[in-house]
């Protein structure tokens, strides 16, 4: 039983160029040289080294649009605010529905309640 079977590819590869150079750097096994598994495994690391690299800068483009975000729902809400204090427009003009807000008229009160016998 290995003791690699749960480890990642790149713990197994290192583990194994390791054993590799300690016990048969000459040896040619299964048609692959030491080196040639040792160029793999840098080109995989590299590979590993730029996907970080964009993980972090997306981290950051997140931010950034969530900050974005924030302005605008800020905004919105202002835009909102004036379109129900405007006298000509207020809470029940049909812009205030196309908003996606429910006009004051339509909206219920409070939850229905059944009667006590």
């Amino acid at each position: 039983m290995s003791t690699l079977r749960n480890k990642s590819v790149a713990f197994r590869c290192k583990q194994f160029l390791h054993a590799w150079k300690a016990y048969a750097p000459d040896v040619e096994l299964a048609g692959f040289h030491i080196d040639q598994l040792a160029a793999d495994a840098d080109e995989a690391l590299q590979i590993r080294h730029q996907i970080e690299e964009a993980r972090t800068i997306i981290a950051g483009l997140i931010i950034k649009r969530d900050l974005f975000d924030q302005v605008i729902n800020t905004n919105l809400g202002m835009i909102v605010d004036v379109i129900r204090g405007a006298p000509q427009m207020g809470y029940d003009c049909p812009l205030y529905r196309a908003l996606g807000y429910i006009p004051k008229s339509e909206q219920r009160r409070g939850r229905p309640r059944k009667a006590k016998p």
